[in-house]
Parts: C-alpha cells; sequence; structure tokens
C-alpha cells in the first residue's frame, strides 16, 4: 500500500527528475527545471507549512521501495480555493498510485478544514475523466481548460 512521506529537502531531487522527464510530462508538452537552488524556498512555502494552506507530499510504494509520485494541494490566493496537485512518475502510471493518492489527498484536505478541492486541467488531457471518477465535476470551460471541482 502506498504512503505519503513529508519529504527531506534532498528528497526534492525526485521531484526535479520528475519535472524533468519528457515522458511524465507529456501533459504539458515540455519539461520544467528545478534547480537545486530553489527547493529551500518551495519547501518553506509548499512542504514545511501550515497543512490548512499548503500541503505537499511524495508518494511512496513500499513494494518498489522507492518514490512513484506527488501529491499537493495548493491554497490559490486570487481564486480563494485549494487547487490539486498531482503527478506520478510515467514509468508508474496504471499501477493505482494515482487513484490512491488522490483519495488520501482528499482525506488529508477534510482533516484540515477544506471543503473543496479545484483543478484545472487541459481539454486534450484525459486525467479530467480519472477526476470525474473519482468526485470531480466540470464547473466551466473555455477553449482550453477544464476547470474541475470536488466537494468533500
Amino acid at each position: 500500500m502506498p504512503e505519503f512521506v513529508k519529504p527531506e529537502i534532498s528528497e526534492l531531487s525526485f521531484v526535479k527528475k520528475m519535472l524533468g522527464n519528457e515522458h511524465t510530462m507529456d501533459w504539458l508538452g515540455h519539461t520544467i527545471s528545478f534547480e537545486k537552488e530553489h527547493w529551500s524556498c518551495f519547501y518553506r512555502k509548499y512542504v514545511d507549512t501550515d497543512p490548512k494552506e499548503n500541503f505537499f507530499r511524495l508518494i511512496w510504494c513500499p513494494g518498489c521501495n522507492d518514490f512513484v509520485g506527488a501529491a499537493a494541494y495548493v491554497h490559490n490566493r486570487e481564486t480563494g480555493r485549494h487547487d490539486l496537485k498531482l503527478l506520478i512518475d510515467s514509468s508508474r502510471r496504471f499501477c493505482g498510485y494515482g487513484r490512491w493518492a488522490l483519495n488520501a489527498l482528499k482525506s488529508a484536505a477534510r482533516e484540515n478544514g477544506i471543503s473543496a478541492l479545484a483543478c484545472r486541467v487541459r481539454k486534450d488531457n484525459t486525467a479530467w475523466d480519472f477526476l470525474e471518477e473519482y468526485g470531480f465535476s466540470r464547473e466551466k470551460e473555455d477553449d482550453n481548460f477544464c476547470f474541475e471541482i470536488c466537494h468533500l
């Protein structure tokens, strides 16, 4: 059974690896540089913070003895909502980690008094089908994106 791990700063190297992998980031169309000099700031803002505001965890698979992804919710000051972030390493997709992480993230959000999670998904990304299977519904859409929300 997977589990959430609050990472050490050095373990953000796994995030760097995922963000730099063209197959893991194919949904975005490009990779993202996540240089080590930014890790401390990221850590303070998203990991070592009040979970009522932001929550970031790596997904650990005991059977694989390795990290398989990352899950988070982040308070969006513009909308007042908490945005869902979920990324599974491309080599570990379709193994149930995303389903497990989404349910665990929803539970963590509820435990921290959050009443809804929101996300923006490109229309050409099949993730919105996945999200709708797990309680998200389409709130609105524009030419490029579907805006999904899940009331907890």
